[in-house]
């Protein structure tokens, strides 16, 4: 890459490390993005799957017990559609940094840089927490139905189909751990730019 920094004298140190931070933000950025993307579509299928046979199939009465953890679940795929957006955000953060023309103060300081990375920690944190208390009352719902259904029963006793472990259900966890795994991805990104970012700065500084 040989365009200059503006702001930066053409071949000073502080001028290729802030190429670095530029290239690092926009592979990072670009990476988080595909893969979040991937993950956020396939849960979000099976989430609005998951709610109109409830709604709509079975009239609200199929698996009642399954509302809590959708809910919870359904709000992670909103955080996790947000951490989506924040990776793509760090790429225009990198157009930024980038910037030929204009004053020095058009772009981007590092303290702000770094506070930006860190609403994308905090996006992934909270995110992966409401997508666990999810998991946790899914998968205590399908806990309860495994054991209150005797090895012998049949779909037309017991209270019904409904009593029953469903493939839906085993889907909807698939989706809550989907929502997870995106979470997850986005956090480990945001920690390797909070931590990568100070190290490449500070070389201009030495």
């Amino acid at each position: 890459m040989t365009r200059e920094i503006k702001g930066a004298e053409p071949g000073s140190a502080a001028s290729a490390n802030i190429l670095k931070v530029i290239v690092l933000l926009r592979r990072a950025g670009w990476w988080g993005f595909t893969v979040e993307v991937i993950l956020t579509v396939i849960a979000a299928v099976i989430l609005a799957q998951a709610f109109f046979t409830i709604t709509v199939v079975e009239s609200g009465e199929g698996n009642p017990g399954l509302g809590p953890g959708l809910t919870l679940a359904s709000i992670g795929l909103l955080l996790a559609c947000a951490n989506v957006f924040w990776m793509y955000w760090y790429t225009r953060l990198a157009k930024k940094l980038g910037a030929a023309n204009g004053d020095r103060s058009d772009r981007p300081s590092k303290a702000s840089t770094l506070n930006q990375v860190k609403i994308g920690v905090y996006i992934s944190l909270f995110g992966i927490g409401v997508a666990l208390l999810g998991g946790f009352a899914i998968v205590g719902v399908l806990f309860s139905k495994a054991i209150s259904v005797p090895g012998n029963a049949v779909a037309t006793t017991g209270g019904g189909f409904s009593s029953f472990v469903q493939p839906l259900d085993i889907f909807i966890v698939q989706a809550n751990t989907n929502v997870i795994l995106a979470h997850f991805i986005g956090l480990l990104i945001s920690l390797f730019l909070l931590v990568r970012i100070p190290s490449i700065t500070e070389r201009s500084n030495n």
